[in-house]
């Protein structure tokens, strides 16, 4: 049985015939593809996320052996989250019947070559109307694919959580059982829309008063923001096409993790806070357009924690998915005397650690949820990045910040297989990234098995990777002396 929505609307599934199931894009899809669309000419896409487990199997089961127990876990996964394999048809999404075969030969791809590596692979994935799968034997990494406007962070760790478990079943009950036999819940979840559970302002007509005059400062935020301060480019390059994107990371060890976190607590700050004060004054040490005087970007909120009226946030249904609200963050002047890594961090913090009900002050003691601006705004902010570049402004080079938080919160260590055996599989490390077509650098934080991972990715056609890769250095100095660690 299908997990539909038990009261539909204009904005839920449909069956249009049997077994193929319709629904409207929400907001925040439309957007997201929009972006993506605009790399598709170049088969590139902005922001397709990447997701890489590098596994350990049991000693039965060799790396180059793998592939029939990886293609049914993902085949269980599919059956579990129809999102994977729904096709984009303007705006609208649409499910039909799933033909196991074909889909495992389109969407499930092996890598055998000694010479793929996740880098190699990350920069050269082209875009698709589906989320792929594919595994790496000789480095053991396993990765899914897909576009952002139906993939977060945050949803594919989830999506890797149920993937895992499904294949230490499948090693444990065997490659060729009925899929029945598995014990796991094999229920179809349609991904829902955000518009639609989120109880969204949809049009100007049914906006309340308040949520406009937010959705109208926020707009006005980001143009008394532009242009942002940012990173250099390759000189000449403003005006390049995007290349490949590549990715660097920072880890700090287990030790130095812990005092990071201990001096944030004893700050009253969030560590997301910390990281992105220790962003902005990386980026404010360079020279900067005569203009850009701000730091101002948005930042991906989490939704799911923070539906209305009680809906569980943590439903299978919100794994696959995008389930963000594109939130608004502003420095002003953070390259002014005085205006030192505290301060900073204090200003990001009004925003990470704030309410999110009531996140933004609308006047008249009345408050505005994250909830309720995410629709309004996005319905702003759209019309002014499809906007040309205006001339003699400089490129959105800001660097942007998304926290994952504690990798453990949505995936585990190990997934046991045979508990008398003692057999498992093991996920060894987990990155997470997206691909860049911009002159923009996005970050990711994250703290995986105790250690604390900045990430970045950039797009070769703007940045030299050894700039990117003393810009993290920077960040990661900021960090520790900001906090005095």
């Amino acid at each position: 049985m299908a997990s539909l929505a038990p009261n539909p609307s204009a904005l839920s599934w449909k069956e249009t015939a049997p077994g193929t199931f319709t629904r409207p894009l929400d907001t925040i899809e439309r957007f997201f593809k929009w972006l993506a669309d605009l790399g598709v000419p170049l088969k590139r896409e902005h922001w397709g996320v990447t997701l890489a487990l590098r596994l350990s199997l049991p000693d039965s089961i060799a790396a180059s052996d793998a592939e029939p127990y990886l293609q049914r876990a993902w085949l269980i996964l599919s059956k579990q989250h129809p999102m994977l394999y729904a096709r984009p048809d303007g705006n609208s999404v649409t499910v039909t019947p799933l033909n196991e075969d074909e889909w495992l030969k389109e969407s499930f791809i092996t890598h055998s070559g000694e010479d793929v590596t996740v880098d190699s692979l990350f920069t050269s994935i082209e875009p698709a109307p589906i989320v792929s799968c594919h595994w790496l034997p000789g480095v053991r990494e396993l990765i899914i694919h897909g576009s952002h406007w139906r993939l977060d962070g945050i949803g594919s760790l989830k999506l890797s959580d149920r993937l895992l478990t499904a294949l230490s079943a499948v090693i444990r009950v065997g490659v060729s059982a009925p899929l029945e036999s598995y014990g796991i819940d094999l229920t179809p979840h349609f991904t829902p829309s955000l518009d639609e559970i989120s109880n969204a302002y949809t049009d100007e007509e049914s906006t309340p008063p308040a949520v406009k005059k937010v959705a109208d400062d926020l707009l006005n935020t980001v143009l008394k923001g532009a242009p942002s301060i940012g990173l250099p480019l390759i000189a000449g390059t403003e005006k390049a096409l995007p290349g490949p994107s590549s990715r660097v990371r920072v880890t700090l060890d287990k030790d130095t993790t812990q005092k990071v976190v201990a001096a944030c607590k004893a700050h009253g700050i969030k560590v997301t806070s910390a990281v992105h004060a220790a962003i902005v004054q990386a980026v404010a040490v360079h020279a900067q357009h005569p203009l850009a005087k701000h730091y101002c970007i948005t930042t991906a909120i989490d939704l799911r924690r923070r539906l209305p009226g009680g809906k569980k946030g943590d439903g299978p249904e919100l794994a696959a998915g995008m389930f963000i609200s594109p939130g608004l963050v502003f420095i002003e002047e953070p390259a002014a005397e005085g205006r030192g890594f505290d301060a900073i961090a204090r200003d990001f913090d009004t925003t990470y650690a704030g309410d999110m009900s009531r996140l933004y002050d609308a006047g008249n003691g009345e408050t505005v949820s994250v909830c309720e601006a995410t629709a309004p705004f996005a319905r702003r902010i759209v019309p002014l990045l499809q906007m040309p570049q205006p001339e003699g402004m400089p490129p959105q080079n800001a660097p942007h910040l998304s926290s994952i938080g504690v990798m453990e919160t949505y995936v585990k260590r190990e997934y046991p297989i045979d508990g008398e055996k003692g057999t498992k599989v093991v996920l060894e490390d987990v990155w997470l990234g997206g691909e860049m077509i911009t002159p923009a650098v996005c970050c990711h934080v994250w703290t995986w098995r105790d250690e604390l991972t900045l990430a970045a990715v950039f797009n070769t056609a703007y940045f030299e990777e050894n700039f990117v890769k003393e810009f993290m250095e920077n960040v990661r100095e900021n960090l520790l002396k900001g906090l005095k660690v």
